[in-house]
């Protein structure tokens, strides 16, 4: 799946993880995930759900910027990649 953020079309790829005795059942951890920031939202099939809301930049250890990601969450939202079998 591909969605423009801060001024980039970002490829997202939706991972699904289980154990061998729940392959096919849809049961285990569905992950989302970006390569410029790594895991951005994760659920499972029991309702837990953990969102990347912002992220810093460190430059030499220090803090240079605060990434907002609700507007790419936003723009997963519009996509079907959260429904979507591929």
């Amino acid at each position: 799946m591909t969605v423009p953020f801060r001024g980039y079309d970002r490829t997202i790829y939706k991972l699904f993880i289980t154990d061998m005795k729940n392959k096919g059942t849809g049961l285990g951890e569905y992950v989302l995930v970006s390569k410029q920031f790594g895991i951005i939202y994760r659920y499972n099939s029991e309702g837990q759900v953990t969102m990347l809301s912002q992220t810093e930049v460190l430059k030499d250890g220090k803090e240079v910027d605060i990434i907002n990601m609700l507007p790419l969450q936003m723009a997963l939202q519009q996509t079907d990649i959260f429904i979507g079998v591929e």
